[in-house]
């Protein structure tokens, strides 16, 4: 699970896996914000956390395609502020 501070040209144009189903670029700016790359090269952002029992949760945040990496970012943040969980990085 590579780290990177995750840029727009990065998301554009990601690595795709060679020998994985998909792999998952963790964000060095927001903990927990991740880009998911599949082997067709599809990419979807997701926030991960552990929630009040300690379980890792993982919430789809959406399609790369359909938003900048920036509104994801926001999201994410937006998301950790509004949650009643206790949103721990994983």
């Amino acid at each position: 699970m590579p780290k990177v501070f995750l840029k727009q040209s990065f998301v554009d144009n990601p690595p795709i896996p060679a020998d994985e189903p998909k792999v998952q670029y963790f964000d060095a700016k927001v903990a927990g914000f991740i880009l998911e790359v599949s082997k067709t090269g599809r990419a979807t952002y997701y926030l991960r956390y552990r929630d009040k029992s300690s379980r890792i949760r993982q919430f789809r945040i959406g399609p790369a395609d359909s938003m900048t990496v920036e509104q994801a970012r926001e999201r994410a943040k937006g998301m950790k502020k509004e949650s009643g969980d206790i949103m721990l990085p994983v």
